[in-house]
């Protein structure tokens, strides 16, 4: 599953199709990727098959989310900037 996330007043209110979550605080691994989000994978793959296993750090939780950074509208796939938090033990 996926969800699109954007910042809102501490008052808004969901209706039957928005619901409002919070974003934890903690430690976050952050992935920080260049290139088309249809390669996205290929850097997730790398996180979990290399730099978790050699970190010694365990996931916390199933609350990992992505930072988009800029337009995809108008910036092309090679140069699209995403960060892409996982939480992470202390």
């Amino acid at each position: 599953m996926s969800k699109a996330c954007f910042s809102v007043a501490e008052d808004a209110a969901g209706d039957a199709d928005v619901s409002i979550e919070t974003i934890f605080g903690g430690t976050y691994a952050i992935l920080h990727y260049r290139g088309p989000y249809a390669a996205m994978s290929e850097a997730g793959r790398w996180f979990f098959q290399e730099w978790l296993p050699q970190s010694g750090r365990q996931l916390v939780g199933d609350q990992s989310f992505d930072e988009y950074l800029n337009d995809s509208r108008t910036t092309p796939p090679d140069q699209l900037r995403t960060d892409i938090y996982f939480p992470l033990a202390i």
